[in-house]
């Protein structure tokens, strides 16, 4: 008889064990789908935001350097220094065709990373 009822209470025991296992992966895949379902509608909604017209013309603007009406710039340097280093440099022919030559301006033959790097460290790469 003794036998017989711990038997039953360990078949009990297992069982509720059995239950409450399943009852947590139960939760945590609950828990789970309510993360992805998450991600995936902040993923869709990046992904309209990256497709459309104010997005890509925002972008072409920083990659063509250009800006809006309403947007101010900032110069790192000042704007004599601005101004001294992106005069132009040709000869160039004045009312009376006598030639005018300017002094010559090393951020010429720069590329954008070199021309930011000299005007901010005043160092040329060459």
């Amino acid at each position: 008889m003794i036998g017989i009822m711990l038997y039953i209470l360990y078949l009990i025991i297992t069982f509720s064990i059995e239950e409450y296992k399943v009852s947590h992966n139960i939760k945590s895949l609950q828990e789970f789908i309510v993360q992805t379902t998450q991600y995936n509608k902040d993923a869709l909604e990046r992904i309209a935001y990256k497709q459309s017209s104010a997005y890509k013309n925002m972008v072409l603007k920083e990659q063509q350097s250009l800006k809006n009406k309403w947007e101010k710039v900032i110069y790192l340097t000042s704007q004599q220094n601005y101004n001294k280093y992106t005069t132009e440099s040709d000869v160039m022919v004045d009312d009376t065709n006598q030639y005018i030559i300017k002094e010559y301006n090393i951020t010429d033959n720069m590329n954008i990373s070199q021309k930011w790097s000299y005007y901010l460290f005043e160092k040329s790469q060459y």
